[in-house]
């Protein structure tokens, strides 16, 4: 994907119209999903992005986008298994909205950042809650493998009228935990896209995950923290699903 999107955005219309003429086509139930960018160069995720996650966690929003890094060898497909790795205590679930870049970013406008998106994607940026905050490692929290379900695919920016009204949840074992809407987004996407330009050189096939809304199981009372055997249902409206069964490590 990250060679195709380095050929350019006018390679998607060129599939279009492959896939308009083709007649071979497999069934989905045939085929295994990867992750749609399974090997970004970057994975740029935003830490308290909605207000209502912010409040949960006793913390002000920040004035600009939290960032913080998760290493791109976390990311697994929209089926895989999440492995639950005996360093952990503490996992907890995040469903989030990521944006992929599409052309090279750097200082962009954020009255033009839509023109550097090819798209969207799911992402359920799993944490091990007792490294992020028990010795402050952040990424080392974020980062172990299998820590980044993404998928089920790319949804091209066109199929999307408004990123800023989309409905996301992420349910455990078929219950309702987390349930917001992207308008509530606190940084929103064209200034994250600015934001992030800013400092880096985004590539095509860059991720940015935008943050997750309130009800992660860390900050509960009784904590409701993922267990082996759970079933983690991440989704976002207009998207898809991703389905990811914790596994012992």
């Amino acid at each position: 994907m990250r060679r195709l999107l380095r050929e350019g955005l006018c390679a998607f219309g060129d599939l279009s119209a492959l896939a308009e003429k083709t007649c071979c086509s497999l069934a989905l139930a045939d085929v295994k999903l990867e992750a749609p960018i399974p090997n970004p160069a970057n994975l740029v995720c935003l830490g308290l992005n909605y207000e209502d996650h912010a409040a949960e966690t006793n913390t002000k929003l920040p004035e600009k986008p939290l960032l913080f890094g998760k290493a791109t060898s976390s990311i697994t497909g929209p089926y895989d298994p999440v492995v639950y790795n005996p360093l952990v205590e503490r996992m907890d679930y995040e469903v989030e909205l990521a944006l992929v870049i599409g052309k090279t970013a750097k200082a962009v406008a954020a009255a033009d950042a839509y023109d550097y998106i090819v798209g969207y994607t799911c992402f359920q940026d799993i944490s091990a809650r007792c490294c992020q905050f028990g010795d402050g490692q952040w990424f080392r929290g974020k980062s172990f493998d299998t820590f980044g379900p993404m998928g089920p695919w790319l949804v091209t920016k066109d199929e999307i009228a408004d990123v800023h009204n989309l409905n996301i949840s992420c349910a455990i074992n078929g219950e309702v935990r987390q349930s917001s809407n992207t308008k509530h987004l606190h940084a929103k996407v064209p200034d994250t896209v600015a934001y992030v330009s800013s400092f880096m050189t985004l590539q095509p096939g860059d991720v940015i995950s935008t943050g997750t809304p309130s009800g992660c199981g860390e900050f509960v009372d009784p904590k409701r923290l993922l267990s082996v055997g759970d079933v983690i249902e991440t989704r976002v409206e207009l998207i898809g699903e991703l389905r990811n069964e914790v596994v012992a490590g």
